[in-house]
């Protein structure tokens, strides 16, 4: 069975430098993580699935949660700017 490696990309601040990383990625719709409060532009939220956690700022406590809940075991998480 072949896998396809999740993408998610962490932010408080979806947007349009994200751009880039959302339009090179056809094997599958991305996943943009960020708060409830974020303002997400038309745009990106057509090329990628939003998903919110927290109020102000991602709570990566409640992300984790949620992928544990979708059967991820192992998460390769990059740092960036």
């Amino acid at each position: 069975m072949k896998h396809i490696l999740a993408y998610f990309i962490i932010t408080n601040n979806p947007d349009a430098s994200l751009l880039p990383a959302l339009i090179n990625n056809p094997m599958q719709k991305p996943y943009i993580i960020t708060n409830k409060k974020a303002n997400v532009a038309n745009t990106i939220e057509k090329l990628a699935t939003i998903l919110r956690f927290g109020n102000k700022t991602v709570d990566l406590t409640e992300f984790s949660a949620y992928l544990f809940s979708q059967g991820y075991k192992l998460v390769l998480i990059e740092g960036g700017a």
